[in-house]
Protein backbone atom coordinates (compact mmCIF):
# COMPACT_ATOMS: atom_id res chain seq x y z
CA UNK A 1 0.00 0.00 0.00
CA UNK A 2 1.05 3.80 -0.54
CA UNK A 3 0.21 5.31 2.98
CA UNK A 4 0.28 9.15 3.37
CA UNK A 5 0.66 11.22 6.97
CA UNK A 6 -0.02 15.14 7.38
CA UNK A 7 2.49 15.88 8.88
CA UNK A 8 1.74 19.21 9.44
CA UNK A 9 1.75 19.36 13.16
CA UNK A 10 5.61 18.12 13.14
CA UNK A 11 6.21 22.35 13.06
CA UNK A 12 4.27 22.73 16.41
CA UNK A 13 4.77 22.21 20.55
CA UNK A 14 3.36 19.43 23.02
CA UNK A 15 1.72 16.31 22.53
CA UNK A 16 0.31 16.50 18.37
CA UNK A 17 3.84 17.29 17.64
CA UNK A 18 5.55 14.31 19.86
CA UNK A 19 2.39 11.99 18.54
CA UNK A 20 3.03 12.20 15.01
CA UNK A 21 7.04 12.64 15.08
CA UNK A 22 7.19 9.11 16.74
CA UNK A 23 4.27 7.91 15.13
CA UNK A 24 6.47 8.20 11.89
CA UNK A 25 9.32 7.35 13.05
CA UNK A 26 7.90 3.78 14.40
CA UNK A 27 6.25 2.96 11.45
CA UNK A 28 9.25 3.08 9.51
CA UNK A 29 10.92 0.64 11.38
CA UNK A 30 8.75 -1.85 11.59
CA UNK A 31 6.74 -1.82 8.11
CA UNK A 32 9.05 -2.49 5.67
CA UNK A 33 6.12 -3.34 3.17
CA UNK A 34 4.29 -0.11 2.44
CA UNK A 35 5.80 3.47 0.93
CA UNK A 36 5.00 5.94 3.15
CA UNK A 37 4.54 9.68 1.98
CA UNK A 38 4.73 12.56 4.28
CA UNK A 39 3.30 15.94 3.86
CA UNK A 40 4.62 19.08 5.49
CA UNK A 41 3.86 22.88 5.84
CA UNK A 42 6.76 24.17 5.80
CA UNK A 43 10.07 23.02 3.35
CA UNK A 44 12.43 23.18 6.91
CA UNK A 45 11.30 19.78 7.76
CA UNK A 46 12.06 17.99 4.27
CA UNK A 47 15.13 15.41 4.71
CA UNK A 48 13.56 14.33 8.55
CA UNK A 49 12.52 11.26 7.13
CA UNK A 50 14.33 10.09 3.81
CA UNK A 51 12.98 7.02 3.67
CA UNK A 52 9.67 8.04 3.02
CA UNK A 53 8.54 10.72 -0.12
CA UNK A 54 8.80 13.89 1.80
CA UNK A 55 5.76 16.56 0.03
CA UNK A 56 5.51 19.96 1.50
CA UNK A 57 1.70 22.40 0.81
CA UNK A 58 2.19 25.19 3.32
CA UNK A 59 -0.52 27.02 5.20
CA UNK A 60 -0.45 30.02 7.25
CA UNK A 61 -3.66 30.38 9.36
CA UNK A 62 -7.11 28.33 10.17
CA UNK A 63 -9.04 29.92 7.35
CA UNK A 64 -6.00 28.56 4.76
CA UNK A 65 -5.74 25.19 6.60
CA UNK A 66 -9.42 24.59 5.95
CA UNK A 67 -8.83 25.38 1.74
CA UNK A 68 -5.65 23.04 2.34
CA UNK A 69 -7.18 20.07 3.86
CA UNK A 70 -10.08 20.28 2.20
CA UNK A 71 -9.19 20.81 -1.33
CA UNK A 72 -5.39 20.98 -1.96
CA UNK A 73 -4.98 18.11 0.09
CA UNK A 74 -7.35 16.01 -1.99
CA UNK A 75 -5.62 17.13 -5.10
CA UNK A 76 -2.24 15.81 -3.96
CA UNK A 77 -3.70 12.54 -2.34
CA UNK A 78 -4.77 11.79 -6.03
CA UNK A 79 -1.78 12.64 -7.66
CA UNK A 80 0.70 10.46 -4.88
CA UNK A 81 -1.75 7.78 -5.56
CA UNK A 82 -2.20 7.07 -2.17
CA UNK A 83 -4.23 4.04 -0.92
CA UNK A 84 -4.72 5.56 2.46
CA UNK A 85 -3.95 8.92 4.04
CA UNK A 86 -3.98 9.62 8.40
CA UNK A 87 -4.10 12.78 9.31
CA UNK A 88 -3.09 12.61 13.06
CA UNK A 89 -5.08 15.57 14.16
CA UNK A 90 -8.84 15.42 13.84
CA UNK A 91 -9.15 16.22 10.25
CA UNK A 92 -9.91 14.89 6.84
CA UNK A 93 -10.80 16.07 3.24
CA UNK A 94 -14.49 16.35 1.96
CA UNK A 95 -13.14 15.28 -1.14
CA UNK A 96 -12.08 11.77 -0.35
CA UNK A 97 -9.85 10.16 -3.24
CA UNK A 98 -8.55 7.38 -0.75
CA UNK A 99 -9.07 5.88 2.67
CA UNK A 100 -8.98 7.95 5.19
CA UNK A 101 -8.12 7.37 9.13
CA UNK A 102 -8.34 10.36 11.68
CA UNK A 103 -6.93 10.73 15.24
CA UNK A 104 -9.01 12.84 17.28
CA UNK A 105 -7.68 12.79 21.08
CA UNK A 106 -10.38 15.08 22.38
CA UNK A 107 -13.15 17.42 21.96
CA UNK A 108 -11.79 19.70 23.99
CA UNK A 109 -12.30 22.56 21.45
CA UNK A 110 -16.14 21.26 21.24
CA UNK A 111 -16.95 20.48 24.55
CA UNK A 112 -15.21 23.35 25.94
CA UNK A 113 -14.70 26.07 23.05
CA UNK A 114 -13.75 28.61 25.68
CA UNK A 115 -10.38 27.01 25.73
CA UNK A 116 -9.65 28.25 22.18
CA UNK A 117 -9.28 31.35 20.02
CA UNK A 118 -12.15 32.06 18.26
CA UNK A 119 -10.72 31.11 14.60
CA UNK A 120 -9.53 27.45 15.71
CA UNK A 121 -12.99 26.96 17.40
CA UNK A 122 -14.61 27.91 14.13
CA UNK A 123 -12.01 25.85 12.53
CA UNK A 124 -12.82 23.17 14.73
CA UNK A 125 -16.13 23.22 14.76
CA UNK A 126 -16.29 22.62 10.38
CA UNK A 127 -13.50 19.69 11.16
CA UNK A 128 -13.94 17.50 14.32
CA UNK A 129 -17.77 16.46 13.34
CA UNK A 130 -16.39 15.58 9.91
CA UNK A 131 -13.68 13.60 10.28
CA UNK A 132 -15.92 12.38 13.27
CA UNK A 133 -18.49 10.93 10.61
CA UNK A 134 -16.69 10.39 7.39
CA UNK A 135 -13.37 9.51 8.24
CA UNK A 136 -13.03 5.36 7.14
CA UNK A 137 -11.57 4.43 10.81
CA UNK A 138 -11.06 6.99 13.70
CA UNK A 139 -7.94 6.56 16.17
CA UNK A 140 -8.11 8.20 19.41
CA UNK A 141 -6.03 7.55 22.76
CA UNK A 142 -8.29 7.25 25.45
CA UNK A 143 -11.36 4.84 26.25
CA UNK A 144 -12.80 9.01 27.99
CA UNK A 145 -11.98 9.96 24.44
CA UNK A 146 -13.69 6.57 22.61
CA UNK A 147 -17.41 7.29 24.46
CA UNK A 148 -17.36 11.30 23.62
CA UNK A 149 -16.83 10.81 20.22
CA UNK A 150 -19.35 7.77 20.01
CA UNK A 151 -22.03 9.57 22.28
CA UNK A 152 -21.66 12.92 20.22
CA UNK A 153 -21.08 12.11 16.53
CA UNK A 154 -22.49 8.38 16.40
CA UNK A 155 -19.00 6.60 15.35
CA UNK A 156 -20.11 2.80 14.93
CA UNK A 157 -17.91 0.81 17.35
CA UNK A 158 -16.22 -1.15 14.76
CA UNK A 159 -14.69 1.85 12.71
CA UNK A 160 -12.69 3.77 16.39
CA UNK A 161 -10.58 2.26 18.88
CA UNK A 162 -8.21 3.13 21.26
CA UNK A 163 -4.23 3.19 20.51
CA UNK A 164 -2.89 4.97 24.03
CA UNK A 165 0.09 6.93 22.91
CA UNK A 166 3.18 6.87 24.63
CA UNK A 167 6.35 9.85 25.94
CA UNK A 168 9.70 10.75 24.33
CA UNK A 169 11.78 8.24 24.17
CA UNK A 170 14.53 10.83 25.84
CA UNK A 171 12.54 10.25 28.99
CA UNK A 172 14.33 8.26 31.45
CA UNK A 173 16.18 8.70 34.93
CA UNK A 174 19.57 10.27 33.96
CA UNK A 175 22.47 10.08 36.45
CA UNK A 176 23.47 13.62 37.60
CA UNK A 177 26.34 15.51 36.08
CA UNK A 178 27.81 17.84 34.34
CA UNK A 179 25.52 17.83 31.38
CA UNK A 180 22.48 18.39 33.75
CA UNK A 181 23.92 21.04 35.71
CA UNK A 182 24.69 22.82 32.17
CA UNK A 183 20.81 22.51 31.61
CA UNK A 184 20.38 23.85 35.36
CA UNK A 185 22.60 26.67 34.85
CA UNK A 186 20.87 27.39 31.39
CA UNK A 187 17.60 27.79 32.59
CA UNK A 188 17.96 29.00 36.25
CA UNK A 189 16.27 25.73 37.74
CA UNK A 190 17.29 25.40 41.49
CA UNK A 191 18.23 21.90 43.30
CA UNK A 192 14.61 21.22 44.85
CA UNK A 193 11.61 22.02 43.07
CA UNK A 194 8.45 21.06 41.88
CA UNK A 195 7.75 20.97 38.33
CA UNK A 196 4.76 21.21 35.62
CA UNK A 197 5.40 20.74 31.78
CA UNK A 198 2.99 21.82 29.56
CA UNK A 199 1.90 24.98 27.22
CA UNK A 200 0.75 28.04 29.54
CA UNK A 201 -2.94 28.29 28.87
CA UNK A 202 -6.44 28.44 30.63
CA UNK A 203 -7.50 24.56 30.71
CA UNK A 204 -3.62 23.57 32.39
CA UNK A 205 -5.54 25.29 35.19
CA UNK A 206 -2.22 26.53 36.82
CA UNK A 207 -4.15 29.35 38.86
CA UNK A 208 -4.82 26.32 41.07
CA UNK A 209 -1.56 25.07 41.07
CA UNK A 210 0.23 28.67 41.85
CA UNK A 211 -2.88 29.37 44.75
CA UNK A 212 -1.75 26.19 46.48
CA UNK A 213 1.68 26.69 45.94
CA UNK A 214 1.51 30.22 47.30
CA UNK A 215 -0.40 28.54 50.34
CA UNK A 216 2.32 25.92 51.30
CA UNK A 217 5.26 28.67 50.81
CA UNK A 218 3.20 31.03 52.97
CA UNK A 219 1.72 28.62 56.06
CA UNK A 220 3.89 25.26 55.16
CA UNK A 221 7.62 26.59 55.44
CA UNK A 222 7.45 25.07 51.94
CA UNK A 223 11.44 26.22 49.76
CA UNK A 224 11.10 24.39 47.15
CA UNK A 225 10.53 26.44 43.67
CA UNK A 226 8.01 25.72 41.51
CA UNK A 227 9.42 25.02 37.45
CA UNK A 228 7.20 25.84 34.54
CA UNK A 229 8.19 24.32 31.75
CA UNK A 230 6.54 25.27 28.43
CA UNK A 231 5.37 27.95 25.89
CA UNK A 232 2.78 30.50 26.43
CA UNK A 233 -0.33 29.52 24.60
CA UNK A 234 -2.76 32.02 25.32
CA UNK A 235 -4.46 33.95 27.89
CA UNK A 236 -1.33 33.66 29.66
CA UNK A 237 -1.22 37.11 31.14
CA UNK A 238 -3.97 36.25 34.41
CA UNK A 239 -1.26 33.65 35.18
CA UNK A 240 2.03 36.38 35.36
CA UNK A 241 -0.43 39.05 37.34
CA UNK A 242 -1.68 35.96 39.54
CA UNK A 243 2.20 35.17 40.67
CA UNK A 244 2.71 39.19 41.21
CA UNK A 245 -0.57 39.78 43.28
CA UNK A 246 1.24 36.77 45.45
CA UNK A 247 4.82 37.83 45.75
CA UNK A 248 5.95 34.52 44.36
CA UNK A 249 7.71 36.61 41.33
CA UNK A 250 11.48 34.90 42.53
CA UNK A 251 9.43 31.67 43.39
CA UNK A 252 8.15 30.53 40.06
CA UNK A 253 10.99 30.18 37.18
CA UNK A 254 9.38 30.14 33.43
CA UNK A 255 11.93 27.89 31.63
CA UNK A 256 9.90 28.47 28.43
CA UNK A 257 10.28 25.74 25.50
CA UNK A 258 12.65 23.10 26.23
CA UNK A 259 14.28 20.81 22.95
CA UNK A 260 13.20 16.96 23.68
CA UNK A 261 16.97 15.83 24.86
CA UNK A 262 17.11 18.67 27.01
CA UNK A 263 13.62 18.23 29.20
CA UNK A 264 14.48 14.62 30.70
CA UNK A 265 17.08 16.45 32.71
CA UNK A 266 14.29 18.93 34.15
CA UNK A 267 12.10 15.96 34.88
CA UNK A 268 15.12 14.19 36.48
CA UNK A 269 15.89 17.27 38.84
CA UNK A 270 12.27 17.25 40.45
CA UNK A 271 11.24 15.99 43.56
CA UNK A 272 7.71 16.16 42.57
CA UNK A 273 5.44 16.44 39.51
CA UNK A 274 2.13 18.49 39.49
CA UNK A 275 -0.96 18.58 36.90
CA UNK A 276 -3.95 19.72 36.89
CA UNK A 277 -5.18 20.15 33.64
CA UNK A 278 -8.88 20.30 33.16
CA UNK A 279 -9.52 18.38 30.27
CA UNK A 280 -7.27 16.05 28.48
CA UNK A 281 -7.45 13.66 25.73
CA UNK A 282 -4.21 12.10 26.89
CA UNK A 283 -1.47 13.81 28.67
CA UNK A 284 1.78 12.82 27.54
CA UNK A 285 3.77 14.74 30.43
CA UNK A 286 2.31 12.89 33.54
CA UNK A 287 3.63 9.72 31.89
CA UNK A 288 6.84 11.48 30.77
CA UNK A 289 7.49 12.73 34.61
CA UNK A 290 7.05 8.92 35.98
CA UNK A 291 9.22 7.03 32.72
CA UNK A 292 12.15 9.35 34.92
CA UNK A 293 10.89 8.09 38.17
CA UNK A 294 9.31 11.60 39.50
CA UNK A 295 6.29 11.60 41.97
CA UNK A 296 2.97 12.69 39.94
CA UNK A 297 0.46 14.13 41.07
CA UNK A 298 -2.08 14.58 38.38
CA UNK A 299 -5.80 15.52 38.07
CA UNK A 300 -8.79 13.04 38.42
CA UNK A 301 -10.48 14.59 34.93
CA UNK A 302 -11.32 13.45 31.47
CA UNK A 303 -8.88 10.90 30.62
CA UNK A 304 -5.84 11.15 32.78
CA UNK A 305 -6.97 8.64 35.25
CA UNK A 306 -6.38 6.11 32.33
CA UNK A 307 -2.52 7.29 32.28
CA UNK A 308 -1.55 7.90 35.63
CA UNK A 309 -3.68 4.65 36.84
CA UNK A 310 -2.56 3.69 40.70
CA UNK A 311 1.05 5.19 40.15
CA UNK A 312 0.04 8.53 40.97
CA UNK A 313 -2.04 10.66 43.44
CA UNK A 314 -5.12 11.83 41.97
CA UNK A 315 -6.93 15.20 42.60
CA UNK A 316 -9.79 17.39 41.71
CA UNK A 317 -7.97 19.97 39.81
CA UNK A 318 -10.11 22.88 40.86
CA UNK A 319 -10.08 21.47 45.23
CA UNK A 320 -7.14 23.79 46.25
CA UNK A 321 -6.79 22.44 49.26
CA UNK A 322 -6.68 18.91 48.38
CA UNK A 323 -4.19 19.52 46.08
CA UNK A 324 -2.13 21.30 49.19
CA UNK A 325 -2.50 18.84 51.24
CA UNK A 326 -1.46 16.23 48.51
CA UNK A 327 1.66 18.07 47.49
CA UNK A 328 2.53 18.29 51.05
CA UNK A 329 2.15 14.60 51.74
CA UNK A 330 4.58 13.66 49.05
CA UNK A 331 7.50 16.62 49.83
CA UNK A 332 6.96 15.40 53.72
CA UNK A 333 7.42 11.32 53.06
CA UNK A 334 10.76 10.01 51.01
CA UNK A 335 9.07 6.40 51.58
CA UNK A 336 5.69 7.41 49.64
CA UNK A 337 7.90 9.05 47.04
CA UNK A 338 9.88 5.71 46.75
CA UNK A 339 6.50 3.83 46.31
CA UNK A 340 4.98 6.21 43.68
CA UNK A 341 8.19 6.29 41.92
CA UNK A 342 8.48 2.41 41.65
CA UNK A 343 4.65 2.35 40.69
CA UNK A 344 5.80 5.27 38.29
CA UNK A 345 8.09 3.04 36.04
CA UNK A 346 5.88 0.33 36.13
CA UNK A 347 2.60 2.68 34.61
CA UNK A 348 4.86 4.04 32.40
CA UNK A 349 6.49 0.74 30.94
CA UNK A 350 2.86 -0.10 29.45
CA UNK A 351 2.97 2.40 26.95
CA UNK A 352 5.57 2.69 24.04
CA UNK A 353 6.07 3.84 20.35
CA UNK A 354 6.44 0.61 18.82
CA UNK A 355 3.22 -0.41 20.16
CA UNK A 356 1.19 2.56 19.22
CA UNK A 357 3.10 1.93 15.42
CA UNK A 358 1.89 -2.14 15.77
CA UNK A 359 -1.80 -1.06 16.29
CA UNK A 360 -2.14 1.91 13.99
CA UNK A 361 -0.23 -0.06 11.31
CA UNK A 362 -3.37 -3.01 11.72
CA UNK A 363 -5.63 -0.37 11.48
CA UNK A 364 -4.13 0.99 7.82
CA UNK A 365 -4.20 -3.36 6.90
CA UNK A 366 -7.63 -3.38 8.42
CA UNK A 367 -9.29 -0.92 6.05
CA UNK A 368 -7.00 -1.64 3.40
CA UNK A 369 -8.84 -5.08 2.86
CA UNK A 370 -12.51 -3.01 2.46
CA UNK A 371 -13.55 -1.50 -0.66
CA UNK A 372 -14.40 2.49 -0.39
CA UNK A 373 -16.61 3.85 1.55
Amino acid sequence: MRIGIDASTIGTQGGPRTYVLNLIESLLKIDKENEYVLFYNSKEHVGKFPQAREVVVPFSNPATRLFREHILMAYHYKKERLDIIHNPKSAISILKPCKTVVTIFDLIPITNPETEKWMARVYWKVQIPTAARHADFVITSSEFAKREIIRRYGTPDDRIKVIPIAYNNYCRPLVPGQEADEVRRKYSIPDRYILYVGTIQPRKNLDTLVKAYSKLVKTKGVTHKLVITGRKGWLYGPLFELIKSEGLEQNVIFTGFVPDDVLPHIYNGAELFVYLSLFEGFGIPPLEAMACGVPVICSDATSLPEVVGDAGILVNPMDQEGVEKAILNVLGSPSLRREMQEKGFLQAKKFSWERTARETLEVYRKIGRRGLT
